[in-house]
């Protein structure tokens, strides 16, 4: 089972992995960190779009944290990125 954290998927590689998840459905579970996070992999378009508009169970802060926030900086109006 690939390692979604560790494992480097070169060339092709990364496209038939997804190709492959893609056959199991929009949402798959999947293995990060050797084994010690499981995780899910949102893969389809419409599950993608339904996590982003589910801020309860898919709060955006944390992500916003660690991926936006030393490209972009803080904005003036952060209420909205509560971490828990």
């Amino acid at each position: 089972m690939i390692d979604w954290y560790y494992d480097t998927l070169p060339g092709d590689s990364f496209a038939a992995a997804l190709c492959a998840l893609r056959r199991e459905g929009a949402v798959v579970p999947a293995m990060a960190l050797d084994g010690a996070m499981p995780i899910h992999y949102i893969i389809g378009h419409a599950a993608l779009a339904k996590a982003f508009r589910d801020g309860d169970q898919f709060p955006p802060g944390h992500a916003y944290q660690i991926i936006s926030l030393p490209f972009l900086g803080a904005f003036k109006d952060s209420s909205y990125l509560s971490v828990a």
